[in-house]
């Protein structure tokens, strides 16, 4: 018959079993959903070359070269000068033009290759129907038809191996087609996102087994200690230091693989919030487990404080952001409230500190449905040591008067019936309790049932440097509207521009803008932004800052110039740039208010209910 304990150890490892396979599917589906996205930002961005390589050079330029002996103007070396810096300032490989010149047959007019020896020049005639070449074969007849053609990833010639193709018309005057201009990039990017896929599910198939190896391992171990030891303490010990470390080493490189994954470039923000929440997940099953090894070590009287140099004030911005995400599924309102003249450079154990106020904070996420937590931070300076005071006040279900002498037991859960839905093994408080008692320190809890519950933590630190702490407060508090979903109006009437020279960006901007049903315009360029603009009667612009050519800036100052765009229409600064003082900077240029990149739903629909005509909002 099993024990007790042994139960609760075999449900903890099935259920980081569970959650561990959960997580390995995710992050399976998220990394091919991003090399598809990789591979279609790849298409779109060539697809946005050749449209501008097809204004680059005009009719005229192009009907400069027909003859080798062409080739001897003045204009020639210009030109392929120009299409040197077009390929370099829209990372392509190649950039060329061709025309039909009857027959079946194609005359290549010039390119941007530096060596004479393999560049386009109107010597070179193709053969339309060349089997060697069906991409050309293919490209030729939607060209001459006046349609783009892009070629699909694998789709090779036996002479240009390795590369894809987009390929545009450019037009004559009176709208019949001239010749073709095409550009073309490297698939190495993204025959290397295939394989990195490849070893990423190696690597997540290999982690799974290692964790459930380990598991039973340690369960085995387990039992055959249990039997033979006297103390059934130890044998749990023993039993808990080995399944931790275990299960750690595989879900470290879960953790570590997403990291990795997030610093990868071009993905496109879903798939970071996608990657981050996999992330998210694992640290939250790692801190499962770091709780299980903690109370091994606590048993073992192996627990040790390390204290050293740190600054509250990074301390403190640390818990409040961590606790911000765990807070952005739910509407409550965190307050945070630090006391004057606290010393900014502290002697003590940063991370066991942390830790401590971690539990506490996400103990108040977790049985604080409406309503508020609020987070104290004060201290009593007496000599080189501050009496650092931590409170955490939640409007939550509280705890019973009788149980309040258990809250700091280990395997406790309270109140079973009420938070039987509640996640946790019932170990942080027995943690918190004994870290504060080995830095010198205490934990209390007061609550009244039913209306909510305060805990306080008190610690000795020795104060380095009595300079005031420089704690400006969290950049967003409000975390009660960060679910994406939580759209509350739709405008079906009103008409907006995006405007963004990457084409991931467009597509998350108009994503995330989607659910309000809004009739929605994207450009890439300044230029185009301006002739939309006097086109149509936008009710408000998302202008990206940063862009080739006619920046965010240069584009709001000429649209506020037109005489065909009227002079108060919205144009919002949409921006990476979000350094201090940058909102101020936009709206002294023209601009009617700021958004920063990565964007913030929350943010936007501020945004879009302050300038959207409210007579156009539906609820």
């Amino acid at each position: 018959m099993k024990s007790p304990r042994l139960n609760i150890v075999s449900s903890l490892f099935l259920v980081s079993t569970f959650l561990f396979l959960v997580i390995c599917i995710a992050v399976a589906i998220t990394m091919n959903n991003a090399a598809k996205i990789v591979e279609k930002a790849t298409q779109n961005h060539l697809a946005a070359s050749a449209r501008a390589a097809a204004s680059l050079l005009t009719v005229e330029e192009l009907d400069l070269f027909h003859t080798a002996e062409d080739m001897q103007r003045s204009e020639w070396e210009t030109i392929h000068r120009r299409l040197i810096a077009f390929a370099e300032q829209y990372h392509v490989l190649y950039v060329y033009y061709w025309r039909d010149y009857g027959d079946g047959r194609i005359q290549y007019i010039i390119d941007n290759d530096p060596d004479p020896q393999t560049r386009a020049t109107p010597e070179i005639f193709f053969n339309i129907n060349n089997p060697e070449d069906p991409i050309t074969s293919a490209a030729v007849p939607h060209i001459l038809g006046g349609n783009i053609y892009i070629s699909d990833l694998g789709s090779y010639t036996k002479s240009w191996d390795g590369l894809i193709s987009a390929v545009v018309p450019v037009f004559n005057h009176d709208g019949s087609v001239y010749c073709a201009a095409g550009v073309d990039l490297s698939d190495a990017v993204i025959i290397a996102q295939h394989r990195n896929i490849i070893v990423f599910r190696v690597l997540l198939v290999v982690s799974l087994l290692l964790s459930l190896l380990a598991g039973g391992a340690g369960i085995r171990f387990y039992r055959k200690k249990a039997l033979q030891s006297e103390s059934a303490n130890i044998a749990k010990s023993q039993f808990l230091s080995t399944m931790s470390h275990e299960i750690r080493t595989p879900m470290n490189a879960v953790i570590g693989i997403s990291e990795l994954a997030l610093r990868e470039q071009d993905i496109s923000p879903r798939i970071i919030q996608y990657i981050t929440t996999i992330k998210q997940a694992g640290t939250s099953l790692l801190a499962i487990i770091n709780d299980i090894l903690d109370l091994s070590k606590i048993e073992a009287g192996k627990m040790e404080i390390n204290p050293g140099r740190y600054d509250l004030a990074s301390l403190v911005n640390d818990v409040v952001t961590i606790i911000g995400i765990w807070l952005h599924e739910k509407p409550l309102d965190f307050r945070v409230t630090v006391a004057d003249s606290l010393p900014g450079t502290l002697w003590g154990d940063e991370i066991r500190i942390r830790q401590i106020l971690l539990n506490l904070l996400t103990n108040a996420v977790k049985y604080t449905q409406d309503g508020y937590i609020e987070f104290a931070i004060s201290g009593e300076t007496k000599n080189d040591t501050v009496i650092m005071q931590f409170g955490i006040t939640d409007t939550g279900i509280g705890i019973k008067k009788e149980d309040l002498d258990k809250l700091f037991r280990s395997f406790v859960r309270l109140d079973l019936d009420q938070n039987k839905d509640i996640e946790g093994t019932g170990l942080g408080l027995a943690i918190t309790y004994t870290l504060c008692r080995l830095m010198g320190g205490s934990v209390s809890a007061s609550s009244v049932y039913g209306s909510g519950s305060t805990f306080t933590v008190t610690l000795p630190q020795k104060i380095l440097d009595a300079t005031p702490m420089k704690y400006a407060g969290p950049v967003d508090t409000d975390y009660s509207s960060r679910n994406g979903t939580m759209v509350q109006f739709t405008a079906p009437d009103a008409r907006v521009l995006i405007v963004d020279d990457i084409s991931i960006n467009l597509m998350v901007a108009e994503g995330l803008l989607s659910p309000y049903k809004m009739k929605i315009d994207c450009c890439s360029s300044g230029k185009e932004a301006i002739r939309l603009a006097e086109e149509h009667p936008y009710d408000f612009v998302f202008m990206d800052h940063i862009m080739p050519g006619m920046d965010g800036i240069e584009t709001t100052a000429r649209i506020r110039s037109s005489e065909k765009i009227r002079k108060d229409l919205p144009i919002i600064a949409l921006t990476a740039n979000a350094l201090a003082g940058m909102k101020e900077m936009f709206l002294s240029k023209g601009f009617s208010d700021y958004l920063s990149k990565p964007i913030n739903i929350s943010d936007v629909d501020k945004v879009i209910r302050k300038w959207l005509p409210r007579e156009k909002q539906i609820r």
